[in-house]
């Protein structure tokens, strides 16, 4: 999805569309959260990283809404 916002055809398709702005924020806490699942179960720390997995699937699900926001 990064290189399709950033580079590819989203870009030169979509980013005058309403929904496309809005994907940058939850794409990137989906990284985040799922890098954060990632070391708080290195750590040891299931219960953070079970939290860390349930942020990363809502903002996945936000994706997932401005997506189909563009795809009308």
């Amino acid at each position: 999805l990064g290189h399709w916002y950033y580079h590819g055809e989203g870009k030169a398709r979509f980013s005058h569309c309403s929904g496309y702005r809005e994907l940058e924020a939850p794409h990137m806490a989906v990284h985040q959260s799922g890098l954060d699942a990632l070391h708080k179960f290195d750590a040891g720390d299931i219960a953070a990283a079970l939290q860390s997995v349930m942020r990363m699937e809502r903002a996945s699900d936000e994706v997932i809404r401005h997506l189909e926001t563009l795809s009308g």
